[in-house]
């Protein structure tokens, strides 16, 4: 299981190489299946209210 905030067509910039992210994921997806999860972060929420008061 991977799990990352960025998108796909996001992973060039990352590695500073769209073609070794092409690469990469090409061998990642392949008989994969991909979940896109639309909504704010769990953990940035529990972050947020594990945060002292000013």
């Amino acid at each position: 299981m991977i799990t990352t905030n960025v998108p796909l067509s996001g992973w060039g910039e990352i590695l500073h190489n769209p073609a070794a992210a092409e690469t990469i994921l090409d061998r990642l997806v392949y008989k994969s299946h991909i979940i896109k999860i639309a909504g704010k972060s769990y953990r940035l929420k529990s972050a947020t209210d594990h945060k002292a008061p000013s």
